[in-house]
């Protein structure tokens, strides 16, 4: 073998590990870039969640003071259907994945329990 056979072989072995060591970095940085942008969506997936979260946490002690009003005492389970049925009513189509009707429950219950302290200290909301 002579040295520009060697040569030869070893440009060759090196174009060719240049060539996939580029394609292996471009495709690093596409994932990346795709990667970065999927984060900035869930970003503001997470912001809008937390928005609507607040909303629907402001709407809910009027609809639990409303469900009081109507259906009184000993009828728990019914006006939690009502509540939660209320609130579903109010979220945008979009955002129906992020909350279910278990996600909407245990909100339900949360807002019961500040709504009965707000109650105890102000009895007046629930009087008609």
């Amino acid at each position: 073998m002579n040295i520009s056979n060697w040569i030869d072989r070893g440009m060759n072995i090196l174009a060719f590990l240049l060539f996939f060591t580029g394609l292996a970095f471009t495709l690093i940085k596409l994932w990346l870039e795709k990667r970065g942008a999927q984060k900035e969506k869930l970003e503001q997936i997470e912001k809008a969640e937390s928005v609507l979260r607040s909303l629907l946490n402001s709407s809910l002690f009027g609809l639990v003071t409303s469900a009081e009003r109507l259906w009184g005492g000993k009828t728990g389970e019914l006006k939690k259907s009502w509540v939660v049925a209320e609130l579903w009513k109010l979220l945008p189509e979009s955002m129906k994945a992020v909350f279910d009707a278990d996600t909407l429950g245990a909100m339900v219950e949360k807002g019961l329990d500040a709504a009965k302290k707000r109650w105890a200290i102000q009895p007046g909301w629930l009087k008609n």
